[in-house]
C-alpha cells in the first residue's frame, strides 16, 4: 500500500471537533497543574524561610524571661536604695 498527496482521507466533524477538544482541555488541564505546582512550591519556599527566620530569633519565652530578670534586678535595685534612704533618716533621727 502507498499513500501519497493525493489520498483522501475523510473523518467525521464531530469526531474533528471532539478530537480538539479533546486536545485543548488536555493542554489547559496540563497548564493549570503545572501552575497550581508552582504555586504550591512557592508557599512551601516562603514556609522554609519564615521557619528559618523564627530559628534565628530568640523564642518569646527567653525574650519575656529576660525581661523579668531585668525587672527583678531594677526591684532589687530600687529596694536596695529604699533600705539605705530609711536607714539614714533612722540613723539622722537617732
Amino acid at each position: 500500500m502507498k499513500l501519497n498527496e493525493n489520498v483522501e482521507i475523510t473523518i467525521p466533524l464531530r469526531t474533528l471537533v471532539s478530537v480538539a477538544a479533546s486536545l485543548l482541555i488536555a493542554s489547559w488541564y496540563v497548564f493549570r497543574t503545572q501552575t497550581r505546582i508552582a504555586e504550591l512550591e512557592h508557599k512551601v519556599q516562603l514556609a522554609d524561610q519564615k521557619f528559618e527566620q523564627y530559628l534565628t530569633q530568640p523564642s518569646r519565652a527567653q525574650s519575656e524571661l529576660d525581661l523579668l530578670k531585668k525587672d527583678l534586678e531594677y526591684l532589687r535595685k530600687d529596694l536596695d536604695q529604699q533600705d539605705q534612704k530609711v536607714r539614714g533618716t533612722a540613723s539622722n533621727l537617732k
